[in-house]
């Protein structure tokens, strides 16, 4: 919920040890030369969330300047900041920042110098930029920052090859989003992405130009842990299977068109401990795993975490299958739960969070008897 606040109101906070100021929960803030001015004089400050998430910030260069004064600050979220130019993000430079989030930027004709102003912050390590225009020189200028260990561009940005190739000489880089990107259909883009072999997580959901040669060349990214492919198309058994040869611990095939054979394909990544098979209820793809492709899972030994939300085509003879696996959470949201099925979760002995919401078949009775059994079990239940 969020609160009004007056310039005057936190003005009184302003001699407390405040390390964490979100402001993004406050409603109707004029940021104006007083409202930063106020937010300069928290001198400990080392995390800072400024804007809203709906609505466009009146924030301009001359009042933005202030924040110079927090020397300590190392976390800076800026939400809708529209009005600030290249000339204002020049005061972070000299900031010991470590974390920038920038999202939602106008297509200004001067974004790639705000990119190149950027990669001059001497210690940031984790950059998120949240907006719909960087050119080939934008991702020139991020090649630069050699010392970046995530780099998050989770929008609508082209991302053709001769812009990923800079971003493939980043170093020390172990997360990369490129979530809703428009992924370019250059037959190269993937190879030159199997090139970033310091990457342990890759984020590349809700793109459709993912294909089975696609995962053979992430395949060849030997040290990628976490994979998320939620919302993407093109790819099928063949394609998951080469991702055997990966260390995963973590993969994401929710809402794509997976099938019982690729259950097969990802039950040979023995090294899987999180799962996400969901269907979820907004997408237009409905779930085609039945039991034969959830019993396939009953070889992933270290599997912890199951999100099976929305998969309708599972019944208590499947999931029975998965009775012997460490399971310590189980996702079932949208599914209609019978009671045999309930009984079977109630026999996972390690189970310790299950979230049936949105059910559409949840009894009173079922659960509090779920509960009876299994004490210890954290029950998630909210009804539609």
């Amino acid at each position: 919920m969020k609160k009004y606040v007056t310039a005057e109101d936190l003005a009184e906070l302003s001699c407390l040890p405040i390390k964490e100021l979100d402001m993004s929960t406050v409603f109707d803030i004029d940021y104006s030369d007083g409202w930063m001015k106020v937010i300069s004089r928290f001198s400990q400050l080392t995390s800072l969330k400024i804007g809203d998430q709906y609505e466009n910030l009146n924030l301009a260069d001359d009042s933005f300047c202030h924040i110079a004064a927090l020397t300590s600050i190392t976390c800076l979220h800026l939400n809708r900041c529209v009005e600030i130019t290249a000339n204002g993000y020049t005061t972070l430079i000299n900031l010991p920042l470590e974390e920038l989030v920038i999202t939602y930027l106008k297509d200004a004709h001067d974004n790639d110098e705000i990119v190149r102003i950027i990669s001059q912050i001497p210690y940031l390590c984790n950059l998120t930029l949240d907006w719909n225009k960087i050119t080939h020189e934008g991702f020139a200028h991020l090649s630069k920052m050699s010392q970046l260990l995530c780099l998050k561009l989770p929008t609508s940005i082209n991302m053709a090859s001769a812009g990923l190739i800079h971003l493939s000489s980043l170093p020390l880089l172990e997360e990369f989003n490129i979530s809703h990107c428009r992924i370019s259909h250059e037959e190269d883009f993937f190879e030159i992405l199997s090139n970033m072999k310091s990457l342990l997580s890759l984020d590349i959901s809700y793109n459709g130009n993912i294909t089975d040669y696609s995962l053979e060349c992430i395949s060849k990214m030997s040290n990628v842990k976490s994979l998320n492919l939620q919302h993407c198309s093109g790819f099928a058994s063949a394609g998951l299977r080469h991702l055997a040869q990966l260390p995963l611990t973590c993969l994401s095939i929710g809402s794509t068109d997976a099938d019982d054979a690729c259950l097969h394909a990802v039950s040979k990544i023995g090294s899987l401990r999180s799962l996400d098979i969901s269907s979820h209820s907004q997408s237009h793809i409905s779930s085609r795993v039945t039991d034969i492709g959830i019993s396939y899972l009953s070889h992933l030994s270290h599997l912890r975490t199951l999100k099976i939300n929305s998969c309708d085509r599972i019944t208590s003879h499947g999931l029975s299958q998965l009775n012997k696996l460490p399971l310590e959470a189980l996702s079932m949201l949208g599914i209609y739960l019978e009671r045999d099925l309930l009984e079977v979760v109630a026999k996972m002995a390690k189970l310790k969070l299950l979230n049936i919401s949105k059910s559409r078949y949840l009894p009173k009775c079922d659960v509090e008897n779920l509960n009876l059994q299994c004490p210890l079990l954290e029950i998630i239940s909210h009804k539609l």
